[in-house]
């Protein structure tokens, strides 16, 4: 077995590890990144490639906002044209009872300083006029956000990380992470051993085996997503799309191809890159009901990924211990988030002191968590106290994560009385998509009335 040594070693090769990489080279650290597979070939490079402030958790914004800032430079940083185009990002409503929350949820956005705004269906379509307007009740818009291609991004940061003194092993999955009695670490592959004082979890979808492995079981749950490319089409939209009844994202690339996808889909434990009928037909019926001109058009591709999530939507960013930090459960946020992670990460490893822009990512805030269950959303979903629930009532815990606590209602008329998630503004984002996740778990299916619970 090769025995090495370096100052800090990366596990994982998309664009939380290879922007670290890339960060810690300029601070001249020695670095290793290790990539089980190639680079990108994780949850980075079957990313949509949205690069989004919106729609975020409250505690995610700032961050969002500061990261999101760095793209118009990046291109000529990495030395790559990673295909930016800032040309705004939607999220359509096609819902009445959607569109209330959704006004709500702008004005929360706003009032962290972002620029996003509700537009009526006319607004929507003067600027996007390859949309069916049939199917549209408005949407929330920011202008700042955009889009860019996940693949080149990553490499770009990849190539700079090497060309700084990062060393690289690829193909090489990692076996086991050890301390020393002398305060570093063991990071062991099936040919190398490496030491080094700190070693860097950035390894998405293989995260949580990996901090199982140290004896950590955290609330990171890896969820299943699928996307799909067609062929290159004539100029139809240059905005990114999100819908706030679904999880269905969708952008035209710079090539032409419309690049779509999302879904719920069940959670799984292992690596799975396959694409399911029901899944495809679900997501081809719904962006054709959106955006005109479809109907002819060839898919190319279509292909899978696991993305991990955390309980609120947000990473989980923190020392597990001496050696080892942790840097995942981006819950789909990892490519916008990446540059301005990667440099506070970069930071913190290099002065020792954890960045403030990082505290809201503490693991710590699930101390307490309330009696939780997955969804197939990738979120969860408040069980409704009863007295076998070990912790209720209302207030917070652990570093201040308030309880979502079921308000109080009289179910002296049976099983037909509607249940109700209280909702906590600066964790909710208004998509509902708990609503949707808990009609496909019991009913497996997507329904907009007579719903099971209600936000």
């Amino acid at each position: 077995m090769n025995k090495l040594r370096a100052d800090v070693i990366i596990i994982g090769g998309g664009i939380i590890g290879c922007a670290t990489a890339y960060n810690l080279a300029q601070h001249g650290a020695d670095v290793l990144l290790i990539e089980k597979n190639g680079i990108g070939s994780g949850a980075t490079g079957r990313s949509g490639g949205g690069i989004r402030q919106s729609a975020r958790v409250s505690n995610e914004i700032p961050l969002a906002m500061e990261s999101v800032a760095l793209f118009p430079g990046l291109s000529d940083d990495l030395g790559v044209d990673i295909e930016y185009t800032r040309s705004g990002n939607f999220r359509l409503v096609e819902m009445p009872d959607h569109l209330r929350p959704m006004q709500v949820d702008v004005a929360r956005q706003q009032s962290h300083g972002l620029d996003v705004r509700w537009l009526s269906v006319t607004d929507v379509l003067e600027l996007a006029p390859g949309l069916r307007w049939q199917n549209i009740m408005g949407a929330s818009y920011c202008p700042d956000d955009g889009h860019c291609d996940p693949f080149r991004m990553v490499s770009g940061f990849f190539r700079k990380a090497k060309e700084g003194g990062t060393k690289i092993l690829l193909n090489s999955e990692v076996q086991s992470i050890e301390q020393t009695d002398g305060g570093k670490a063991i990071v062991k592959t099936s040919k190398h051993s490496v030491q080094a004082a700190t070693v860097v979890i950035a390894a998405g979808f293989g995260s949580q085996e990996l901090c199982q492995n140290i004896g950590l079981d955290l609330p990171l749950q890896n969820v299943r997503y699928e996307s799909m490319i067609t062929e290159p089409l004539p100029p139809i939209l240059s905005q990114m799309f999100g819908v706030a009844s679904s999880d269905l994202f969708f952008r035209q690339t710079l090539n032409g191809g419309i690049h779509f996808g999302g879904g719920l889909l069940e959670e799984e434990d292992e690596e799975d890159t396959k694409t399911t009928g029901d899944n495809l037909n679900m997501a081809v019926t719904h962006i054709s009901r959106l955006v005109k001109d479809l109907g002819k058009a060839n898919l190319l591709r279509t292909w899978g990924g696991l993305d991990p999530s955390t309980p609120d939507g947000m990473p989980i960013l923190d020392y597990l211990n001496e050696n080892v930090l942790l840097a995942t459960g981006f819950c789909g946020h990892g490519l916008a988030l990446g540059p301005i992670v990667g440099g506070y990460l970069a930071e913190w490893i290099s002065s020792g002191q954890p960045p403030e822009a990082l505290e809201p990512f503490k693991r710590n805030r699930f101390d307490g968590w309330l009696q939780t269950k997955w969804t197939p959303s990738g979120a969860f979903a408040a069980v409704l106290a009863t007295e076998d629930t070990q912790t209720s009532g209302s207030g917070t815990v652990g570093s201040g994560i308030p309880f979502m606590t079921p308000p109080e209602y009289d179910d002296s008329e049976g099983e037909g009385l509607q249940k109700l998630l209280s909702v906590n503004p600066g964790m909710c984002t208004g998509c509902r998509m708990c609503e949707s996740a808990c009609s496909i778990e019991h009913e497996k299916m997507v329904r907009q009335t007579g719903l099971r619970i209600q936000v």
